[in-house]
């Protein structure tokens, strides 16, 4: 799995889709079964998903963000940890039926321009095979390198 980064200024502009609106939430009741579903999380860790995600302590901001349609539905999430002028992205997804329509790169792009408010320069991620031509049209470049080993 390629690690990628890019310069929060050099990140394409990338307009979200006019039925989708991205923001940023703190409602975790909402926001973790959406990100559990896009992530592949079993519904039997959704409470223990929450319970972790109000537990975290680490330095610095962390920024989740949920894409909605007009009727309230959330179709994508993204979660932003910027620390140092870092911002690491995680759990970039979208709902399978909503796919290859430009939300995953809006979100990721609106998840970068919150960053860059709050003072992050650079962006990191991990990126998966899926999520990987999307980065790269983004601006993303790979750095290195996160094997996997299976047995």
């Amino acid at each position: 799995m390629p690690i990628m980064n890019v310069g929060i200024g050099a990140v394409t502009d990338v307009p979200a889709p006019a039925n989708v609106r991205i923001a940023e939430t703190t409602d975790l009741a909402m926001f973790v079964p959406a990100h559990a579903r896009v992530s592949g999380f079993p519904a039997d860790g959704v409470a223990a998903t929450i319970e972790r995600e109000k537990a975290f302590t680490g330095d610095g901001t962390v920024l989740r963000l949920a894409g909605r349609l007009e009727d309230g539905r959330v179709v994508a999430t993204a979660v932003a940890w910027i620390s140092h002028g870092l911002v690491t992205l995680y759990f970039v997804g979208t709902q399978p039926e909503q796919r290859r329509r430009g939300i995953g790169a809006a979100m990721t792009r609106a998840a970068l321009e919150s960053a860059g408010e709050r003072g992050a320069h650079t962006a990191a991620l991990t990126s998966s095979a899926v999520g990987e031509s999307i980065y790269r049209g983004l601006g993303f470049r790979p750095v290195g390198e996160f094997r996997l080993l299976t047995f």
